[in-house]
């Protein structure tokens, strides 16, 4: 049951949806596991997304069924993996589903950064978030890319509410 106010906001300040980005770089270790962090909103109506806690985090604000997306761009190096995955978290931050896009860079690859495009569309309540996941195998510190326009978001993510499901 919808209470008065998500269906005034469904109504009439269209549907819940966010994108984010980051523009400075993150630097990820060698082997370990990584949030990606968004410092900026290209858009967030419903604030599902805070540049000043939590940035790593997009929250449910409204019930229903979630299209999540996310891209990562690790800068140009030739060795080892690298990986992005969408982790969607309850309100008690216990993991409930996990999506991951994996890459390998080609021999002679130095010059060439690596794409991790990602997705997943589920059900979610109110409360519960996506992190986005980032993990890299070069031996070394690889940054991810950081972009400072529109068409420039190497390293993003964003949801779309659906439906209510």
């Amino acid at each position: 049951m919808r209470n008065i106010r998500e269906f005034w906001a469904e109504t009439y300040c269209g549907i819940p949806t966010v994108r984010v980005y980051n523009t400075t770089t993150q630097t990820l270790t060698n082997a370990v596991a990584s949030n990606v962090l968004f410092n900026t909103e290209e858009y967030d109506r419903w604030g599902m997304h805070d540049t000043a806690s939590n940035t790593d985090r997009i929250t449910v604000v409204v019930p229903g069924i979630y299209l999540v997306v996310a891209t990562v761009q690790f800068t140009a190096n030739a060795t080892g993996v690298r990986t992005a995955t969408i982790d969607h978290f309850n309100s008690a931050a216990t993991r409930r589903a996990r999506i991951s896009a994996f890459d390998t860079p080609s021999a002679g690859a130095a010059a060439v950064t690596t794409l991790c495009p990602t997705g997943l569309s589920l059900v979610a309540a109110k409360g519960d978030f996506f992190r986005i996941t980032a993990y890299q195998e070069s031996l070394g510190n690889l940054d991810l890319t950081a972009g400072t326009s529109e068409l420039q978001h190497r390293t993003s993510a964003a949801a779309v509410w659906q439906s209510r499901g």
